[in-house]
């Protein structure tokens, strides 16, 4: 009975994460525990919730493309991450808030430097958007600005969708809509 019960104690972990993986495909490696996962929709919150680290993991993931939107943008991390994939032959065409071009040396001017597409939306008030589209599949979105600040101590959120083609495809319209009036970056 003794090596029944530890037994089961063994296998019931791994049978628990192996129904748990048909509903979820594994995460790539590196990517922290989210908050909550379920059918394919993964969520982050921040001060210190694996948020940055979730983002960059889901970067180096991608194969073809990489879409991003970003308000304000200063992350070292994710900006490495993002010229990583471009150097890795991933299509990455990144749009940003025209208050980028305010600042003397920003992610915009690192991407730049490094090879990146770089935008900038010039005809709204504010380009309030903060997400991405990797491999037209999953899409990253959250109030998570791309700083340094929401990681260590803002309240934000980070929300995977994976798995989800009409979701992913309204966001690449989106994306695209914004594309075709942006003007290049030139720092």
């Amino acid at each position: 009975m003794r090596h029944l019960l530890t037994s089961l104690l063994v296998l019931a972990p791994m049978l628990l994460l192996q129904s748990s993986s048909r509903r979820n495909p594994p995460a790539p490696t590196g990517m922290p525990e989210p908050a909550a996962l379920q059918d394919g929709v993964a969520v982050y919150f921040s001060p210190n919730g694996g948020c940055t680290q979730a983002i960059t993991t889901a970067i180096a993931s991608a194969k073809k493309s990489l879409d991003v939107q970003a308000y304000y943008f200063t992350s070292t991390p994710i900006a490495r991450a993002i010229a990583e994939a471009h150097q890795r032959g991933v299509t990455v065409r990144v749009l940003l808030d025209k208050s980028q071009e305010q600042s003397n040396y920003t992610g915009a001017t690192y991407l730049v430097n490094a090879g990146v597409n770089v935008w900038v939306d010039h005809e709204h008030e504010i380009m309030h958007n903060k997400g991405m589209i990797i491999d037209n599949n999953t899409v990253i979105t959250g109030s998570f600005n791309f700083t340094v600040a929401p990681e260590r101590s803002n309240v934000e959120n980070v929300v995977f969708i994976e798995g989800k083609p009409k979701i992913a495809q309204a966001y690449l319209k989106h994306f695209e809509q914004h594309l075709e009036h942006a003007k290049r970056y030139k720092r």
